[in-house]
């Protein structure tokens, strides 16, 4: 086992989030709601605690607020060394600038690691997956590699939406290309990494010289190591997810209905370091007489008079009689009027429904 304590994390916590439309108006990504009671930041969290990385660096910036407040008043402060990096932490005249990219974020925060740490890891707090990231290290350190990219195969459909690796019959690098309109293979990038430290700092300064500020991972500094340097890939098997649109947003939600496991292990993760709190903790949800369920999460204080079929329901809805929900998504504080039937749908936070929203499979309407 590869001592954990060598490894610095950095979190990227700063993406706006415009395609999810109404569900990031007023907060930042990492804090939108999945399955209705876990943050999207904390599965990310919880991966690093669980695998024993306490030392990371959070970087924030797009209505950064709300989610500096969610981190001070959960566990995190007391675990280990965690630090929170908005916009604008260097203030030199040469670095007086807001983060224009990924790899720009952290090129600005590249003095926070300290000479104890051997490698870092880049995580993002757009992803839903669980991962013991020892197993990922582990790879990194038996092949002395420059750069390991954890990767995943997606659906071929979806492929253009990656950075996507093409591999030789012996699992090695033959290509890359980031986001391509016509992919060769499924094979994407999960958007995390782990470099070895000194490396990664010459490279960034050598390319913040050559490009500027915008400098992008899967852009630039994942094209460059591939031309000059050992990279090597980390498979993984398990459930992932990226949140990056709000077709995606509502198949997460429905892949989580139907993997009840990973409730029950990010409960258990969460029962051992704390970091979500809830805070309608001793408000149950209400289910009236006429109120029917399958399949579903239900948020708490909620009260419900209606059918709800595999869909997720947020904190503090209203469901009046006569409703049918089905295989959607609400968000918190919302009412559905009495008769209503919803289908297919995301609805964003604080809305009253009025009348039916009926969307597809493969069309989803958000409201």
């Amino acid at each position: 086992m590869h001592d954990m304590n060598k490894l610095f994390c950095f979190l990227l916590a700063g993406g706006e989030g415009s395609r999810l439309k109404s569900l990031t108006k007023d907060t930042c990504k990492p804090l939108v709601k999945i399955g209705s009671h876990y943050h999207l930041v904390d599965f990310t969290l919880l991966n690093c605690l669980y695998s024993d990385i306490f030392n990371i660096a959070l970087i924030v910036q797009y209505e950064s607020i709300d989610l500096i407040k969610y981190v001070f008043e959960s566990n995190l402060p007391s675990i280990g060394n965690f630090y929170i990096l908005p916009p604008k932490t260097k203030l030199t005249s040469k670095e007086n600038i807001i983060y224009q990219n990924t790899a720009h974020s952290v090129y600005l925060n590249r003095d926070i690691v300290g000479d104890n740490f051997e490698d870092i890891i880049i995580l993002s707090a757009d992803h839903v997956y669980s991962m013991d990231y020892a197993d990922f290290y582990k790879i990194h350190k038996e092949n002395n590699a420059d750069l390991t990219i954890g990767c995943v195969e997606v659906p071929m459909e979806e492929a253009s939406r990656f950075g996507i690796f093409n591999l030789d019959e012996n699992g090695k690098i033959e290509s890359f290309e980031e986001k391509p309109e016509n992919p060769k293979s499924n094979f994407a990038s999960m958007g995390i990494y782990i470099f070895k430290k000194e490396l990664l700092f010459e490279v960034l300064d050598e390319l913040v010289e050559k490009i500027g500020y915008n400098l992008d991972f899967g852009r630039d500094v994942i094209p460059f190591y591939l031309e000059k340097y050992n990279v090597g890939v980390y498979k993984f098997e398990g459930f992932w997810r990226d949140l990056g649109t709000i077709q995606a947003f509502w198949q997460i939600n429905m892949a989580i209905l139907d993997n009840p496991h990973l409730i029950l292990q990010f409960l258990n993760f969460n029962e051992r370091f704390k970091i979500s709190q809830d805070t309608y903790t001793s408000v149950p949800a209400f289910f009236d007489s006429d109120s029917k369920m399958s399949s579903s999460i239900i948020g708490k204080k909620s009260f419900i008079s209606g059918v709800i079929i595999h869909s997720v329901i947020g904190n503090n809805v209203r469901i009046e009689p006569g409703v049918e929900i089905k295989d959607s998504v609400l968000m918190d504080n919302c009412t559905v009027k009495k008769g209503v039937t919803i289908k297919y749908a995301v609805i964003s936070q604080n809305c009253v429904i009025k009348e039916d929203v009926i969307g597809e499979p493969d069309n989803i309407i958000i409201i």
